[in-house]
């Protein structure tokens, strides 16, 4: 057989091994398989997924760490407040404590400058000695009087009781007609060295002093005192 018949007919061997392989009006094969395909819808899915997971993990730290933000505020807040209250506690025991104190000294003060002047009544008169007696106590009156101002403030009602019969006795010694006031007036106008109305005005004065010191329970007030500054 010639060279050229033995080429010809391998070409059309050729040819139809090809029309074998590519059938008339076949499309040709795609690139990807199916099981390609589906792997990559599947792949695709589970990324978006993982995508949305990831996104509502994040949202959820940001609210925990929102939530956990909040609650610390509200607990520093909350601990702010109650150091608050403390102080004020704390700050109102010692004022009270304070005016308690300041007004039993002042009281005390009036007791002695009282004590003398009864003193100088029941002795022979003396303008000079009397006058004298008036002056120091004015002077205890004026810590008393500011002392009493400030205990109005701070005191709780517990003690009011206490205070308003110390204060009731106070003004019985000073104003009306079985007072000290009587007294002080006559000493001022006349010479009581050689007076014989003096000793009934003295005796008046002694007597006034005497329903003072006693008419003031210091002692319960004292008591009233304690409970109401432990109580806070």
């Amino acid at each position: 057989m010639s060279p050229s018949r033995c080429f010809g007919r391998w070409r059309h061997v050729m040819e139809i091994d090809e029309d074998r392989s590519h059938p008339s009006g076949a499309e040709p094969p795609n690139d990807l398989s199916d099981a390609v395909q589906q792997q990559i819808r599947v792949a695709s899915r589970n990324g978006r997924y993982a995508l949305t997971v990831a996104a509502l993990a994040a949202v959820a730290a940001l609210l925990s760490s929102g939530v956990s933000a909040w609650t610390s505020l509200h607990v520093s807040s909350t601990e702010i407040d109650r150091q608050e209250r403390l102080a004020r506690h704390q700050a109102l025991r010692a004022d009270r404590l304070r005016a308690y104190a300041d007004f039993v000294n002042a009281y005390l003060g009036i007791e002695l400058q009282l004590g003398d002047l009864k003193g100088i009544l029941i002795r022979p008169a003396n303008n000079d000695l009397v006058q004298t007696a008036m002056t120091g106590l004015h002077d205890a009156l004026v810590p008393y009087l500011r002392s009493t101002a400030m205990l109005h403030i701070v005191m709780s009602a517990s003690a009011n009781a206490e205070l308003d019969g110390i204060n009731a006795a106070q003004t019985a010694l000073l104003q009306g007609p079985d007072s000290l006031a009587p007294t002080f007036e006559y000493a001022r106008n006349h010479q009581i060295a050689t007076d014989e109305n003096w000793p009934r005005l003295a005796a008046a004065g002694a007597a006034a002093i005497d329903r003072f010191v006693n008419n003031t329970a210091i002692d319960e007030f004292v008591n009233a005192a304690r409970k109401d500054v432990a109580a806070g």
